[in-house]
């Protein structure tokens, strides 16, 4: 059985171990494990200091976002109930 101060230090080393971790680490860790990303991470670009090239990058993200929530496919509809109804 593990000590509270064992403990203590296992937390501290384990949050020591994930704060050295890169971003690209941790995407590949999201992949594999199948793990979100927090609804309030903002993506960066890689416009560097191109105005223009953020702004069209922000029109085409923009675009995309609004044209996958307006989607509502009725064949997706009926994979996904029937989906539902053969995991019952």
């Amino acid at each position: 059985m593990m000590t509270k101060r064992k403990q203590v230090k296992s937390n501290q080393q384990t949050t020591e171990r994930v704060a050295k971790v890169t971003a690209l680490e941790e995407q590949v860790i999201r992949m594999r494990k199948g793990l979100s990303a927090p609804v309030e991470l903002v993506l960066e670009h890689k416009a560097g200091n191109n105005i223009e090239l953020k702004a069209k990058l922000d029109a085409i993200e923009r675009r995309v976002l609004e044209a996958a929530g307006a989607r509502t496919s009725s064949t997706k509809s009926k994979i996904v109930s029937a989906l539902r109804r053969k995991n019952r």
